[in-house]
């Protein structure tokens, strides 16, 4: 009788400590749910990390809308504003890195990259019509480009004004700060020089993204 009465009363203890602790948010460990609350926002509707970005670098960048007025909120990797943020960073990061970062951003940027590489990869990619990559060989910048399933290669005018602004150019009359601007520009509009518009920059595999180098 003793033995059953000491049984009951360890019982009866432990089911007290459990239910103290249950009710003590304080003693409890505070996992990821603990933090969505208060500070993010998080949508689960669709996966945001269903696959690899291109470029290893781009793997520590997450797509994120910041408002005054709410909490930071992670965006969907399927979203339009996501999927440009991951590629072309924000104005923000623009002002705040130099012209030769930036350009090295941008995922069809190649540093080191020669006309004959160049061709192999736009063929490998399909080669398909107004696919496109830019390459660096020292201060000389090339944009190979597909046109008629042939790859075709054109320098990018480069020069720096005294007061240091680099200015980046295929047409005499029209030039950009960056290269970032004169791809986009030349996806909306033809030249002189270029037979169509630019299409699809062919991104960086995974396996070169140890290739960093400076200029």
């Amino acid at each position: 009788m003793s033995r059953r009465r000491a049984s009951d009363f360890a019982h009866d203890l432990l089911r007290s400590i459990v239910h103290r602790f249950r009710r003590d948010d304080t003693k409890r460990s505070l996992s990821t749910g603990d933090l969505v609350d208060n500070y993010m926002e998080m949508d689960f509707a669709q996966p945001t990390t269903s696959k690899l970005p291109a470029h290893f670098d781009d793997c520590d960048r997450v797509p994120m809308k910041f408002s005054s007025s709410t909490y930071p909120r992670l965006l969907s990797q399927h979203d339009h504003s996501a999927q440009k943020l991951v590629r072309h960073g924000s104005d923000v990061d623009r002002s705040c890195a130099s012209t030769a970062d930036y350009n090295r951003s941008q995922v069809w940027f190649y540093q080191g990259m020669d006309a004959k590489r160049a061709e192999r990869l736009l063929q490998s990619a399909g080669c398909e019509e107004g696919s496109f990559v830019v390459s660096q060989q020292s201060t000389q910048y090339v944009l190979s480009f597909v046109h008629n399933s042939i790859v075709h290669h054109i320098r990018i005018g480069y020069s720096v004004k005294e007061s240091g602004e680099a200015k980046f150019r295929l047409d005499i009359d029209r030039s950009f700060k960056n290269l970032h601007d004169l791809i986009a520009y030349y996806t909306k509009h033809r030249s002189f020089i270029l037979p169509m518009k630019l299409k699809r920059g062919v991104a960086r595999p995974l396996h070169m993204s140890h290739e960093r180098t400076r200029a």
